[in-house]
């Protein structure tokens, strides 16, 4: 991604640590040659939602509309859910109560 590389290059100039180019050559590295958890391969994605966000955020009514439907759709990634489905459909295991 074009813009990924402008991004890497500008840390690696020293933009982000006031002149001192070698602060984050690590990281530029590990960016650019060992991204083992794939950060970077959803990078445009990422920065189209965030342009997205800087839309949204200046309308507090709309902003925090979304913020509480966000919430209440995110009951079905419960833990709780999730863990008591797994007892049930693959261990077989039945669910003890609550005590």
């Amino acid at each position: 991604s074009p813009r990924l590389s402008q991004a890497i290059q500008a840390i690696e100039s020293g933009w982000f640590s006031s002149g001192d180019a070698g602060l984050f050559t690590s990281l530029a590295n590990a960016l650019r040659h060992h991204d083992y958890y794939m950060v970077t391969a959803d990078f445009d994605t990422y920065y189209a939602t965030q342009r997205q966000v800087d839309e949204l955020w200046p309308s507090q009514a709309g902003w925090t509309r979304m913020s509480i439907l966000n919430m209440a759709n995110m009951a079905w990634f419960s833990s709780d859910r999730s863990i008591s489905e797994y007892a049930h459909d693959i261990w077989n295991v039945p669910a003890a109560g609550a005590q």
